[in-house]
This record gives C-alpha cells, structure tokens and sequence, in this order.
C-alpha cells in the first residue's frame, strides 16, 4: 500500500512540474509577445519640439522634387522630368527653399539607349525665373547618365559641371 502511495505521489509530482513547465511556457510566451509589440512603442520615444525660427513660425521643410544635386555655394539643383516630359531644373537656397535662377541658360548631355546616340538638350528660364526648363519632350526609358553644364549669360565657359545619374 506504501509502495501504491508513493508510485501515485510521484505521478501526481511529475504531473505538478509537467503543468508548472507549461504554465511557465506560457507567460514566457505571454511576456515576449507582449515586449514584441510594447518593444517598437517605447523605443520610439517621445516625439520632438516643433523646430521654429526666431520669430515664433514654425520652420517650414522643403522638399526638392526630383533629383537633388547639391552646389558649391551650399545651395542646390533640383532636376526632374515634369508633366510635359521635359527637363526642370530648379534652383534652391542651402535651407531648401526655392530662389532665382543665377545663371543664364544650361545645357544637358546624354547617351539615348533608344538612337545610340549622345543627345543634348538647351534649358532657358521658366516663366517665374526659379527655374529652367527645355522645350524638347524627352522620351522614354528616363533612365541616363546626365551631364549639366551651367552657363551665364555672355561666356562660352560653363561655370558649374554636374555628372548625376537620372532615374524616374
């Protein structure tokens, strides 16, 4: 009767650690699911103070569409293909926010995969002068080598050069 006792006290045992291993399986479980998704929340933080500049305004972030090509003077180039299928290329300050054109007219330069052949193109002011712009519609795959070359008015130098490649 002792010996029955025992043998059913140790399957009752083996019983009670099966079940606390299962049990502490599944908070385990529970408490990595839970860091998972809590995990990624507090990681983020808390979200920063609206930047503004000295006047109280909130600071304005400027996006340049297109290819941005940074310049020597700490401003930059934004070059796309518009609505119309021809070149822009627009000119910005060092914060992004779009200024006149400072030169006279440009010129673009490519290998076409369609002719095989290396085309180019002239870009003139655009109606609001932040701007150039080509009159040719520029045909598709827009995917290229570039070369820009920047010109003022009345000098047969360019005075800025720019190799970008162009995907749209």
């Amino acid at each position: 009767m002792d010996r029955m006792r025992a043998l059913a006290a140790r399957r009752l045992g083996t019983k009670l650690a099966g079940m606390k291993l299962r049990a502490l399986f599944a908070k385990s479980l529970f408490l990595a699911a839970s860091l998972s998704i809590a995990g990624p929340l507090l990681a983020q933080g808390t979200p920063a103070p609206n930047s503004s500049d000295a006047t109280g305004k909130p600071a304005v972030k400027h996006e340049i569409p297109g290819v941005t090509i940074p310049r020597a003077n700490g401003g930059f180039l934004g070059l796309e293909i518009d609505g119309n299928s021809n070149f822009k290329l627009s000119f910005y300050d060092k914060d992004k926010a779009p200024v006149a054109v400072d030169v006279g007219f440009a010129t673009i330069r490519w290998h076409s995969s369609l002719t095989k052949t290396i085309e180019f193109v002239g870009l003139t002011p655009g109606s609001d002068g932040t701007f150039l712009a080509s009159p040719r519609v520029i045909r598709r795959p827009w995917t290229f080598k570039l070369t820009i070359l920047l010109f003022v008015a009345g000098n047969n130098d360019p005075v800025e050069t720019y190799a970008i490649d162009y995907s749209a």
